[in-house]
């Protein structure tokens, strides 16, 4: 009877360990039940022995209910061993789902961070447009103004050509003193020397006595080369008399 009830209180009290070992690791846990089952089905044999060795009504009913409290502890073993399994899972799947909680708010940071972006790639965009239609418009204001200054400078380049063949055939005229429509000696020199350094035209000198000397050095034959300014193209460069600069 002393050693059944030696047995049953370590069965009991590996049962209870069992219990108490439900957030320990599977290694653990199992071999605590192993333990528990060993010393219930110990404590049934040496019930059984008592029995053979010392046979009477009470040891019968002793055993018996050792046995009994053994198989019940032996079952619970089984039981816990289970729970234990269902609580690692249980515990495994808590872990998981925490993991997947960190990950979701990760994602919903990186997903709220993204549309921080494509609102300010947005922003960008809408700048962007306006620039570009800024852009298009001083664009076309400026081709216009490009277009409005050469038509202003060819009419400034006319007037120009025009004020300055005036100005040509004023001194032409002035230095023919006597109004007699030809150039004596002395009125060549001095036009040569007027016209040396002519503001705005450009005089090639060699053209001008070789040419008023084909003309018979009239009035009128110099008239005809200032004349040319009005449409330099026409002449051959190397023909020209004035230019204009």
């Amino acid at each position: 009877m002393a050693t059944s009830g030696v047995a049953l209180a370590l069965a009991t009290g590996a049962a209870s360990d069992v219990l108490q070992t439900g957030e320990q690791d599977d290694g653990k846990r199992s071999l605590a039940t192993r333990a528990a089952q060993g010393v219930a089905g110990a404590s049934v044999v040496v019930n059984i022995i008592a029995l053979a060795l010392n046979f009477s009504g009470v040891m019968f009913v002793a055993a018996a209910i050792a046995a009994a409290i053994g198989a019940i502890v032996i079952m619970q073993q089984f039981v816990l061993e289970d729970t234990g399994s269902m609580t690692a899972v249980q515990n495994k799947l808590r872990k998981n789902v925490n993991e997947l909680q960190r990950q979701n708010n990760r994602y919903a940071a990186e997903n709220t961070r993204l549309e921080g972006q494509v609102s300010e790639l947005k922003v960008q965009e809408g700048r962007l447009e306006q620039i570009t239609a800024e852009q298009g418009t001083n664009v076309q204001r400026l081709v216009s103004l490009v277009k409005d200054n050469k038509e202003i400078n060819a009419q400034a380049k006319v007037a120009v050509r025009a004020e300055t063949l005036q100005l040509l055939l004023n001194t032409v005229l002035r230095v023919d003193r006597d109004g007699n429509l030809q150039f004596t000696d002395r009125e060549i020199d001095e036009l040569m020397l007027r016209f040396k350094d002519y503001p705005g035209v450009r005089v090639n000198h060699d053209n001008l006595k070789r040419r008023m000397r084909q003309k018979q050095f009239s009035v009128s034959g110099v008239f005809e080369f200032v004349k040319e300014l009005e449409d330099e193209d026409k002449v051959e460069e190397d023909e020209r008399v004035f230019t204009l600069v």
